[in-house]
């Protein structure tokens, strides 16, 4: 597709259309850009001057886009629901990757107690995954998911407000939510517990995991800043 379209592109996802529209819109407008240049060189001239008259009789960057933006039909739709795209959206992905593997501990240790294991043979099994998963959760799992947002954001053009405010939510969660697990032992029950930190710990880690999610959006948003004709593709 030819790079004359790069600029129609960005706008079009900065104004909310949806990724699989806009490319349908831009292979359209390909086919007839490539129409009007047959006709623009069967009536003479140099190849460049075809070009340049075609995409004058294609119209201009903006009005092309405001033909898309203004149809609500093919608006994405994090750009109807912003707040559900990139602020409760991922929050329940914490929370529901959290339960998940918390229920996956549960079940296996459940499993290994009706398996006649004993109970201090289970918690030994059960303990380096218990611990891998807990650590993985209180540390790493957020931070991914921040990416994981960035990334989307940075994709869709998404204004910086809706992003910035997820990520916050989103680090406010992550450094909220540690898990401790204490496994079944002989004699006593399992243990799931939220011990939330100490207030000058719970700031250390919001501020750290804001930073490391954060930073990916902020370059990328700074990279495209100072480089406007060079753009992510859709």
């Amino acid at each position: 597709m030819s790079r004359a379209f790069d600029p129609l592109r960005d706008r079009l996802l900065r104004g909310g259309v949806g990724g699989a529209p806009a490319r349908r819109y831009l292979t359209e407008l390909a086919d007839h850009l490539e129409d009007l240049r047959d006709e623009e060189r069967q009536a003479g001239g140099s190849p460049r001057e075809a070009e340049a008259r075609a995409l004058r009789r294609l119209g201009d960057t903006e009005a092309l886009a405001d033909a898309m933006i203004a149809r609500r039909e093919f608006q994405a739709w994090e750009a109807r629901a912003p707040l559900a795209a990139y602020v409760l959206a991922p929050s329940a992905v914490l929370a529901l990757a959290t339960g998940f593997w918390l229920a996956l501990l549960v079940a296996a240790s459940v499993w290994l107690r009706h398996a006649a294991w004993a109970p201090g043979e289970g918690a030994a099994s059960l303990r380096p995954l218990a611990d891998a998963l807990t650590g993985f959760s209180n540390s790493s799992l957020a931070i991914l998911l921040g990416w994981g947002l960035a990334a989307y954001a940075i994709r869709r053009r998404a204004p910086l407000l809706w992003p910035v405010l997820g990520l916050l939510i989103l680090a406010a969660a992550g450094a909220a939510l540690q898990v401790e697990v204490t496994l079944p032992a002989a004699g006593l029950p399992g243990e799931i517990d939220l011990r939330p930190l100490a207030l000058s710990g719970y700031l250390g880690r919001l501020f750290l995991d804001l930073a490391l999610t954060a930073a990916p959006l902020a370059m990328m948003s700074l990279w495209q800043a100072r480089n406007p004709d060079r753009r992510t593709m859709a």
